[in-house]
């Protein structure tokens, strides 16, 4: 390592962002470093721009599945059909009957004429714990069940959820959804036909409370995987937000550094590649975003089917990385940055110098072993 890049690694990490960052967005090259600053790193977002932008009071209504299903409902907005939420002592289905066991999960699958539904955490993130379950009929073996395309008995998988599946939430949305699984749009299932691949859409309410894209990325998942999150090894795909065509994709540091212009595995190209209905897409996240005002940024996971766009998920702690990485000059260069500015929030317009970054980088890994 020459002294110049050991300098500016020092630089960028006193300044806040982590290793991956500097690695996933190139912020030690020489065309990117001069304005690394524009770039909004986890720790400005998590510790000053979150707090100011989204108040927990509503938050709730995007991290909670259930409640976020009822509200799209409600406001006649596509979302995926939620048929019971799954817990020992107060699941329930659709139909009204209890939800609590595996015998009331094969019943609620047969009473929906189900082959396949998607079991999820009532709140999660980053695809972590979703299960694609498959009803199977096998000749003389009768009834089966595959998880995520592995053969189970279905009573001991059931046996072996734990009633909070994502801890960042402690107790606060036990239990499970039982969701329908989504049929995609037959160019997007090219791409990768075992994963729902979903376009991540950040909508934002400006100064004046008018909502508008700050940018989108189409996330494919990789051969055989039932999940397209960057954290699992995904491709993010850059999305001209004026016209939704794609460009080139990129993974997370941690699966490789690549530019891709095409998938991995289907090899389908991305360039020409539009998104079915944009449109609808940008259309409908503005409307669901107008229905929380007081969390001004938001994450939707929207999924292109043949009849059209719907909403999978939404998240009010959505990350960064999927969308920036495809941003050369950062976001806080553009009008997301213009506007947290016009909102007050003080982001920073340099980076540290070395003798104050070295300072805070010592600080930081002291205080970390101190923590252990």
């Amino acid at each position: 390592m020459t002294i110049k890049r050991l300098i500016r690694d020092v630089r960028l990490l006193g300044s806040g962002f982590k290793r991956e960052e500097i690695e996933t967005y190139s912020l030690n090259h020489d065309d990117i470093f001069p304005h690394a600053h524009q770039f909004l790193s986890h720790v400005v977002n998590k510790s000053i721009v979150r707090p100011k932008i989204n108040a927990f009071r509503q938050s709730c209504l995007l991290e909670d599945k259930l409640a976020l299903s009822a509200l799209l409902f409600s406001a006649n907005i596509s979302c995926p059909r939620i048929w019971g939420y799954f817990h020992p002592i107060y699941g329930y289905s659709c139909f009204g009957s209890e939800l609590k066991c595996a015998r009331d999960l094969k019943e609620l699958i047969l009473k929906a004429s189900m082959d396949r539904v998607v079991l999820k955490p009532r709140g999660g993130r980053l695809g972590r714990n979703i299960y694609v379950i498959d009803r199977l009929l096998e000749g003389e073996r009768g009834e089966c069940y595959r998880v995520n395309g592995t053969e189970v008995d279905l009573v001991e998988f059931i046996e072996s959820l734990t009633i909070t599946p994502y801890g960042d939430y402690t107790d606060a949305y036990d239990g499970w959804i039982v969701q329908e699984y989504v049929q995609q749009e037959e160019s997007l299932s090219e791409l990768n036909p075992s994963s729902l691949n979903t376009i991540r859409v950040i909508t934002f309410r400006g100064h004046n409370d008018e909502i508008f894209i700050v940018g989108a990325a189409l996330r494919v998942g990789r051969l055989g995987s039932y999940i397209d999150n960057m954290d699992k090894g995904g491709v993010a795909v850059s999305i001209d937000s004026h016209s939704g065509q794609c460009g080139v994709g990129k993974f997370k540091a941690q699966y490789g550094s690549e530019v891709l212009t095409s998938h991995p595995d289907s090899g389908i190209l991305f360039s020409g590649l539009s998104v079915p209905e944009w449109a609808e897409v940008c259309r409908i996240c503005v409307r669901a975003a107008s229905l929380v005002p007081t969390v001004r940024s938001i994450g939707w996971d929207v999924g292109c089917t043949p009849s059209g766009p719907t909403i999978i998920e939404a998240n009010s702690e959505w990350g960064l990385i999927s969308i920036q990485r495809h941003i050369g000059t950062g976001l806080l260069s553009g009008v997301y940055g213009e506007e947290l500015r016009r909102l007050g929030i003080c982001l920073p317009e340099a980076l540290d110098t070395f003798p104050v970054a070295l300072l805070k980088y010592i600080f930081h890994k002291l205080h970390a072993v101190v923590v252990r």
